[in-house]
């Protein structure tokens, strides 16, 4: 007979360390900051990592921010499940229809909150989620995608690859932030073209 397979808790790691969803992302805003959950991965299962990093920059959105402008913020991880097909669909980037493409809508607007984290100075504006479940109930899978709570004073980019796996069967996703900071526009006292000054939040 063969042996048992073990299963193992698999810790959900918040460490230091594209599809595109643009918009500063402010679902979820107002919710209590929960600590790292622990999510059941049965080491016979794929698991996926989902890795968060950000920049701050003048609306130009190449020249980087002052560092005594840029404030914590947080970002939250969400998921929802989809049919097999659909996840296999969606992450290889093939064409959809619009049936399906109306259900991973409807998937994100109904998903859970997973987990959050605060990004800031000390973990060098970055974040990973690890060891997440792939497999959802029988014959679905998760779709795991970045929000960030609104930055007063900001826009926010925010781009999010599609899942690649590894060669040890590993699934990565990878989701960028920019972060730019919102010009106001200032007549001078004396007419003229103005000054365009870039204010905080």
């Amino acid at each position: 007979a063969q042996p048992a397979v073990a299963k193992a808790w698999l810790r959900l790691d918040l460490l230091n360390i594209g599809q595109v969803f643009p918009g500063s992302g402010q679902r979820g805003a107002g919710v209590v900051l929960q600590p790292s959950r622990t999510d059941y991965v049965a080491n016979t299962k794929e698991s996926l990592d989902v890795e968060v990093t950000k920049q701050w920059t003048l609306d130009d959105g190449s020249t980087p921010l002052d560092a005594a402008f840029r404030t914590p913020v947080t970002v939250r991880l969400w998921r929802f499940a989809v049919s097999d097909d659909l996840w296999n669909k969606y992450r290889s980037g093939d064409a959809l229809t619009e049936q399906e493409k109306q259900e991973l809508a409807q998937g994100r607007a109904a998903a859970e909150e997973f987990a959050n984290a605060e990004l800031n100075a000390a973990n060098n504006w970055q974040r990973a989620f690890r060891y997440l479940s792939v497999q959802a109930a029988e014959g679905k899978r998760y779709i795991y995608f970045i929000t960030e709570d609104a930055v007063p004073g900001f826009n926010t980019d925010l781009v999010q690859t599609l899942p690649t796996q590894d060669a040890n069967g590993v699934w990565l996703v990878k989701a960028d932030i920019k972060n730019r900071m919102v010009s106001q526009y200032e007549l001078p006292k004396t007419g003229g073209s103005g000054t365009t000054p870039y204010m905080a939040g």
